[in-house]
């Protein structure tokens, strides 16, 4: 009888575990950091080509709940498990975390949208521009302002928060307020492509 070598089975250890998660994610690679980190150390790995993308994606004007299933941005992330700030947008990032050992760990994290409908892995945000800003007031009444990367709209803090805790989209003098406290800080869980426990849809600008 065959004995498998200790790797082999690690790597089939973290396989299966990616498997469970349906769109898995991994942890960066890139050399990136959450809000709350230290910078970049220099000599870090380039972050994996995404493509190329342009200086600000199409804007949506209109009721951006009442917009047909889209990916606005006309840009999808198709570097699959590679890991980056911008990895899979849309999908539930805590969840697929929490079952790779060596991925960052998240209080809060999720992708902005400029329509409620947008399917995963389409790139959120608007590109460059003004900057989008996740306002995070935990239960202690903390403020935790948060940026979202432009290209992906992702967003994430990896400070530990006491919860409940409320949020808000802020962007271009304008804010889209979240009213119910949250515990639950896996925002994409709730704000899919079709929303669930009680979400309209994808987190949206104001």
């Amino acid at each position: 009888m065959m004995h498998r070598p200790r790797a082999s089975l690690a790597l089939a250890s973290l396989v299966a575990s990616l498997s469970a998660c349906g769109d898995p994610m991994m942890p960066p690679s890139d050399g990136s950091v959450g809000m709350d980190a230290a910078p970049t150390p220099d000599g870090a790995a380039p972050m994996p080509d995404v493509g190329s993308m342009p200086d600000a994606y199409p804007r949506f004007m209109g009721d951006p709940f009442m917009a047909p299933p889209q990916c606005t941005s006309g840009s999808m992330w198709t570097s699959g498990n590679r890991g980056s700030d911008h990895m899979n947008p849309g999908v539930p990032c805590i969840q697929c975390h929490t079952s790779v050992r060596a991925a960052p760990v998240f209080s809060v994290a999720g992708t902005v949208y400029q329509t409620a409908r947008e399917p995963n892995n389409c790139y959120g945000g608007i590109g460059s521009g003004p900057q989008i800003t996740v306002e995070i007031t935990d239960a202690m009444g903390t403020v935790h302002n948060v940026a979202a990367f432009g290209t992906s709209g992702n967003f994430y803090l990896e400070r530990i928060i006491p919860t409940p805790y409320r949020a808000r989209v802020i962007f271009d003098g304008r804010a889209r307020v979240m009213n119910t406290p949250q515990t639950n800080g896996d925002c994409n869980a709730c704000h899919g492509a079709t929303g669930s426990m009680g979400a309209p849809g994808r987190i949206v600008l104001p």
